[in-house]
């Protein structure tokens, strides 16, 4: 064991004062063993001594006029401290680090800084002459005393490794002692006293003491656009630094700027000026060594308690389907939720254990940093005392915790407080400084100040007449911020770092964001049987009350746009804090959008065939078959499945850009209507194409109905006899064919128009029927009328009136044909021309992808709003 203290010299590196284990004076003179440069370091300033029983040194003040300060405290003339690894000393001002470095561990013989887990027990002990013990042995320091011949034991069982604790002192699993024989689960830390040890699955390795990082923010501003008024600052000038291992609170009234602090310092927001470095290096956003929980619940509330941990764990660690059930299974041991497991978040587990549960999503990859909004809002005083007294345990284990809150009798838990007014740091220190420097001597007496409660800040700083720069000012020219300036050197990390984490690709992502939101669907059976049951109902009503079979297939383009919609309108903005947190963990805003794509696309596509299918039936039970539909092609059918599919994707990636553009879910229910009428009116069912003026269709090609519609009128028209039809009208019909008994010819008709509009053509073909004897309506040459004439007529020509259209035979000029061929005056070929249905189909699939587009813009635009 070896004993040491650590200084800056004036180049700022880190020197490094040995302590021998005799008594020993520290001061400046040469005649003190152990030599102390410093203004007002005096001689024999301190006494040191090796206490072997404690294995470690013993500090002692001297004199009076040479005072000794320990971790902030001041040590009486006289007396003495046992000194700990990492003890802040301060001697005349000048700062020291104790750093006490045990012996390396040894295995068989060599020096050992990890070691492969197999079948064999491994024993962790104190290093003993002659032991022998069955199995591997990992000798550890033979100066330190407290630590047993037989500390620790992993041992092998039933394919997974368990500790057991055999020692008199204890042994720490994650922070916490006093747990007999537990399984060890990937990422548990060991602490043996000095010793750190971390378990990754296969092997046991030695790492630094601390798995915190320490969190510096250095002239940090953060800005928004402020209107006409120009930017407005939300951060000022912000000096923030947080030591590894610490629990800190920030302080502050509503709106005063702490939660932007928080998302600063975790990423979330990229600071206007200033930079946030994590260990000395600038901050990942995306790394999992800084964790994030935001005040919202980061679980949904249909999910199982078990079921949302592995769904998280899933989005953040890669590994085997066991080491993540074990992960799964510690973290919920640790935070207490082992019989609350099985029981659904949002109805059935109280506040604090949906709390603990959103916290317990972030413990999976053990960040170093956690960071928390606001964790104790909303809770009773039983759930908050035992929530905030968990979070400061977490710092046993050296795990760096930050969090915001507005309740301050909580507030003795913490190490530090930074408290922030106005967007600028007005104080950071000790609770019992703050008191100090907020209710001092000259306002109620320095006794009372100590005793006076903290919520009394908030009332000093509200009903001050000074503003938030003053109170800056103050703190910086204060003791308590002078005083920060000169700080003792870091402690050395002995042994490897943590391995990092393997992060899983974006094919697995996309795969638990499904799984996800199938749980999600089906954890209620009631939801399944709704979006069943809508779809039925919605069909049946369209079958029996559309006698039309155009007008049933428009209705069914229309329904399937507004279900997809319906499905997607609040997917996105209802879990914004679940996305946004996830986000921070590395998960892409592509593979989040592709999840909510793929997924409500399938369920509308599977609405859509439900509604298809009992809309036909019902049809024909109520209005009987349709003489087209007999003879249909196989590729008109496809045509009809592949308009809806398309249309359900481009209802969901409506309804997802509306979510992502929503600041609410009131306001993304209430657009879906206002987006839903247009299709009606503009699909080119309700006002066919002839019938619209040249910038009603080109407004009307905006709206996704339109080519779904067109993409049906295909499928309605293709293999079929092209129609006799005029143009010789205002508005292109369709003509009706009747015997003529007394000529003998066949006279076309359209209905209700003049006798000298009448002309006479060949007769066409009629499907497996003999022509009618007397007039119908031109609706009935097809039931499919609105689709021919939406195909078939070009706009060339509609308004036109011909003069030669009453000739015997139909001049090709006189009608317009999309590229029905004429043979013998009359049309009698087939049509078959499907380009407007791919060409519809790929303007579905532009409407898709600037569906996309606006998602990812809807996003980011919410991003920098939080």
């Amino acid at each position: 064991m070896d004993g040491s203290f650590l200084i800056f010299d004036g180049a700022g590196r880190v020197r490094t004062i040995p302590l021998p284990k005799e008594l020993s004076g520290l001061g400046s003179d040469v005649a003190d063993a152990v030599r102390i440069d410093g203004p007002e370091v005096q001689s024999g300033h301190a006494l040191s001594r090796w206490i072997g029983a404690r294995a470690s040194w013993e500090l002692r003040a001297e004199r009076e006029q040479a005072p000794v300060w320990v971790n902030g405290k001041l040590i009486p003339t006289g007396g003495g401290v046992l000194l700990a690894n990492g003890d802040e000393v301060i001697l005349g001002g000048l700062p020291l680090r104790f750093c006490r470095v045990p012996a390396e561990p040894v295995l068989d013989g060599a020096a050992c800084q990890e070691v492969t887990l197999g079948g064999e027990p491994l024993i962790l002990g104190r290093a003993v002459q002659g032991a022998e013990d069955a199995g591997r042995r990992l000798n550890l320091d033979t100066d330190d005393s407290s630590m047993s011949k037989v500390h620790a034991v992993i041992e092998w069982s039933n394919g997974r490794h368990w500790l057991e604790d055999r020692s008199r002192a204890g042994t720490e699993l994650n922070g916490q002692g006093a747990f007999g024989r537990r399984e060890l689960v990937v990422g548990d830390r060991i602490r043996l006293r000095d010793y750190h040890f971390e378990y990754d699955g296969r092997t046991l390795r030695r790492v630094p003491a601390k798995s915190g990082a320490t969190l510096e923010a250095t002239g940090v501003s953060f800005e928004v656009d402020g209107g006409p008024q120009g930017t407005r600052a939300i951060l000022r000038d912000i000096n923030v630094s947080i030591k590894s291992g610490e629990f800190v609170g920030i302080l502050g009234g509503s709106g005063q700027g702490k939660t932007t602090l928080l998302r600063v310092l975790c990423g979330l927001l990229r600071p206007t000026s200033g930079t946030v470095k994590v260990n000395g290096a600038p901050l990942d956003p995306g790394a999992l060594a800084v964790g994030y929980v935001p005040q919202d619940d980061l679980v949904h509330g249909e999910l199982t308690v078990e079921e949302a941990i592995t769904a998280a764990a899933k989005l953040r660690l890669k590994t085997s389907p066991e080491n993540l059930a074990t992960v799964v299974r510690g973290v919920v041991d640790r935070l207490g939720l082992s019989e609350h497991s099985d029981k659904r978040i949002g109805t059935q587990i109280s506040g604090g254990q949906r709390k603990r549960a959103s916290i317990a999503t972030e413990l999976l990859t053990r960040p170093s940093v956690l960071l928390l909004d606001e964790p104790s809002s909303g809770l009773d005083p039983y759930s908050e005392e035992e929530l905030m007294t968990f979070l400061q345990s977490m710092r046993h284990t050296g795990q760096t915790v930050i969090c915001t809150t507005h309740v301050l009798n909580k507030a003795y838990l913490f190490d530090r407080i930074l408290f922030v007014h106005g967007g600028r740091l007005i104080f950071a220190g000790t609770p019992q400084e703050a008191r100090q420097h907020f209710l001092g001597e000259e306002k109620t007496g320095t006794q009372t100040a100590q005793r006076a409660p903290l919520e009394r800040i908030y009332r000093e700083v509200q009903q001050s007449r000074r503003g938030a720069s003053e109170w800056e000012a103050r703190f910086r020219e204060s003791s308590f911020g002078s005083s920060r300036g000169a700080l003792a050197p870091p402690l050395p990390a002995p042994g490897k770092p943590s391995a990092p984490r393997a992060r899983p690709g974006v094919a697995d992502v996309v795969r638990t964001l499904l799984l996800r939101q199938r749980q999600l669907l089906t954890g209620d059976p009631v939801n399944l049987w709704f979006l069943t049951g809508q779809a039925a109902g919605i069909g049946l009503l369209t079958g029996c009350a559309a006698a039309n079979p155009g007008l049933r297939l428009f209705l069914l383009v229309i329904a399937t746009l507004w279900f997809g919609c319906s499905n997607a309108a609040q997917q996105i903005v209802s879990e914004s804090a679940i996305r946004m947190r996830e986000r921070v963990c590395g998960v892409g805003r592509h593979s989040y959008i592709l999840s909510k794509f793929l997924f409500f696309s399938g369920v509308t596509v599977a609405q859509s065939l439900v509604l298809f299918l009992c809309a036909g039936i019902c049809g024909r039970i109520f209005h009987g078959a349709v003489p087209e539909d007999a003879v249909m092609p196989f590729a008109a059918w496809g045509m009809r499945l592949g308009a809806l599919g398309l249309a359900a994707v481009c209802g969901t990636g409506l309804g997802l850009a509306v979510s992502a553009l929503s600041r609410s879910v009131t306001q993304a229910v209430l657009l879906v209507p206002l987006l839903m009428i247009p299709q009606v009116l503009l699909g080119g069912y309700v006002i066919t194409r002839p019938e619209m003026g040249f910038g009603t269709r080109a407004f009307s090609g905006l709206w996704p109905a339109w080519w779904a519609q067109r993409i049906m009128d295909v499928s309605n028209a293709y293999g079929r006899p092209v129609p006799l039809m005029s143009d010789n009208t205002r508005q292109p019909v369709f003509l009706m064919i009747r015997p003529d008994i007394a000529s003998g010819a066949n006279t076309v008709t359209p209905r209700n128009k003049p006798e000298s509009e009448k002309v006479k053509a060949e007769p066409a073909a009629w499907p497996n029927k003999r022509p009618p004897e007397k007039e119908f309506s031109f609706d009935r040459v097809s039931d499919y009328n609105a689709s021919w004439r939406n195909l078939l007529v070009s706009p060339v020509y509609v308004g036109q009136h011909k003069s030669d259209s009453r000739s015997a035979t139909i001049a090709r000029n006189d009608v317009a044909l999309n590229p029905g061929e004429w043979k013998n005056g009359a049309p009698r070929e087939v049509w078959k021309d499907p380009s407007p249905a791919w060409i519809s189909a790929g303007v579905l699939c532009c409407h898709i992808l600037l569906f996309h587009a606006l998602v990812v813009f809807g996003l980011r635009r919410a991003d920098q709003r939080r």
